[in-house]
């Protein structure tokens, strides 16, 4: 369905319209700098350009549509809330009992991918476990909305995510990976923002980053398979500079996700579940005495 249609009542004309046109009511919270009728226009031309015949049977595909609810907001606001906690308490899931016995049951069952990714690339298998925890719990929770549609629909409504232009990137990008593949793309969910896969990774990093772990196979890799996942987090860390010292291990984590919590708890978790006792606890440093009782599933 055109966003012509979904958005008439919704989106207001751009600034620089030479005609004027009738105004039109914007969501709250939501300001809108561009015409998105134009913007519609100027993706799918970019998809039939760089994909030819097999973008436009993307793009003719009924499914490819924008998702108004992207961007609803409810009709009667939520009452007021007590304060939210601080951020430092975010990840205290990582360090429940639960989490510990998937973390060290994921380790079991994918000993080999472990063993492979190690001699590779050198990311401690924990560290890498860490991630796929916080992630996706192990790939239990990948994403609610298609990826298809979440980067059509923030390549029409917000161009300017991150940066201009980075939505339809993304979503180039991801159609791309699967032009080859008998896959149903708008099967495949993911984030908010496009992410997909166990690892969660942009599909602008899947060419440089996706490994396929596996000896005997030589199909493309897949961030669906447990194996493929650990071997891919372990070259975006490697290639993000994690070497011997504590820096570099910040360093790379960072790079994976720019969020100082995030690092610390992967870092801890990573000594937690190998059974060393922290020499210098980083998220646990802000953490109740009691971590391991802290949450539970």
């Amino acid at each position: 369905m055109k966003v012509s249609m979904l958005f008439a009542a919704l989106i207001v004309p751009p600034f620089t319209d030479a005609a004027p046109r009738a105004k039109r009511a914007v969501p709250a919270g939501h300001t809108v700098r561009f015409d998105p009728v134009v913007r519609e226009k100027i993706v799918i031309t970019h998809i039939k350009q760089r994909l030819g015949s097999y973008g436009n049977s993307i793009v003719t595909d009924p499914r490819f549509a924008i998702d108004p609810a992207m961007f609803a907001r409810p009709l009667n606001p939520k009452p007021a809330v007590p304060r939210r906690r601080p951020r430092r308490y975010d990840y205290d899931y990582v360090f429940s009992l639960w989490s510990k016995e998937q973390g060290r049951r994921f380790l079991e069952n994918n000993v080999i991918a472990f063993n492979c990714e190690e001699r590779e690339f050198g990311v401690p298998r924990e560290v890498i476990d860490g991630v796929l925890n916080i992630e996706t719990q192990w790939g239990q929770n990948m994403g609610k909305r298609p990826v298809v549609t979440t980067l059509y629909t923030l390549a029409v409504m917000r161009p300017d995510l991150i940066q201009p232009g980075w939505p339809e990137k993304q979503l180039i990008a991801f159609l791309s990976i699967f032009e080859d593949s008998d896959a149903d793309l708008f099967s495949i969910k993911g984030s908010s923002t496009g992410a997909f896969g166990l690892p969660q990774f942009e599909p602008t990093s899947y060419p440089v980053l996706a490994v396929n772990c596996h000896d005997d196979d030589d199909d493309a890799p897949d961030l669906f398979d447990n194996g493929d996942a650990i071997c891919s987090i372990g070259k975006y860390l490697s290639r993000a500079g994690w070497g011997s010292s504590e820096a570099s291990h910040r360093q790379a984590l960072f790079a994976y996700n720019h969020d100082a919590f995030y690092v610390g708890a992967i870092l801890d978790y990573a000594d937690w579940l190998a059974g060393k006792p922290s020499k210098h606890p980083r998220y646990q440093f802000f953490h109740p005495k009691k971590t391991e009782g802290a949450a539970s599933k």
